[in-house]
């Protein structure tokens, strides 16, 4: 699959509609996570401003997590434990995919490898190369990850990592903070006007033949 087509699985995992709410939604977070430190004395530490980053980083994961409960993203999530060290993140769980979120530095490049994430984007080996022989079934879903940083936010995408943590990502986004932005009321339902084609019906086909093969 080129560059193209894997972001139109994106587009389709992650709909216009909730992209457009990102800005506002991650502009908040990193809001509220400002305001937590200006009203906490020990959080005005050096060594708390020093890592303010893993701040804004949980802050995205709660905003997040209530964008789904609220209903304004129509999806499933669960809170799942890292392999080490000890601890949690979110995982989204979208119809044919996973998504997780990370703060970066540098939005060319995957953030910090780790075994859980390793773990996770390997499912990227075969399903979304060119090359894929038919052979190679399908191993798992594929992994999205949403990555965000800078200061305001400046910058947020959505990519499939590479499966060779060197290597960036098969394809990726726009920057999500350059999109209009949108609120959608929780209350009406999210018209659904994503394109499907051929290579991209394939794929999920591949993917939910996968589900069904493995109980998920």
């Amino acid at each position: 699959m080129v560059a193209s087509s894997i972001v139109k699985f994106i587009n389709d995992q992650v709909s216009a509609q909730v992209q457009g709410q990102m800005p506002e939604t991650l502009k908040r977070a990193y809001r509220a996570a400002d305001m937590v430190c200006e009203e906490t004395p020990f959080l005005q530490t050096p060594t708390v401003q020093a890592n303010k980053g893993r701040l804004y980083s949980w802050a995205v994961e709660f905003a997040l997590e209530r964008l789904i409960k609220n209903g304004a993203w129509d999806c499933d999530y669960q809170w799942s434990h890292y392999t080490k060290p000890t601890g949690r993140f979110l995982e989204v769980r979208l119809p044919h995919s996973r998504l997780s979120i990370s703060r970066v530095k540098d939005p060319k490049k995957q953030p910090r490898d780790v075994r859980f994430r390793n773990n996770m984007r390997l499912n990227n080996q075969l399903t979304l190369l060119e090359e894929m022989q038919e052979e190679q079934a399908i191993q798992g879903l594929p992994h999205i990850l949403l990555t965000h940083g800078g200061g305001d936010p400046d910058f947020a995408f959505l990519g499939i990592p590479h499966v060779v943590h060197s290597k960036g990502y098969l394809g990726r986004t726009g920057n999500l903070m350059l999109r209009p932005h949108v609120v959608v009321d929780s209350r009406v339902p999210i018209e659904d006007t994503d394109y499907e084609d051929d290579e991209l019906l394939g794929l999920k086909e591949d993917i939910e033949k996968w589900l069904k093969e493995n109980g998920v």
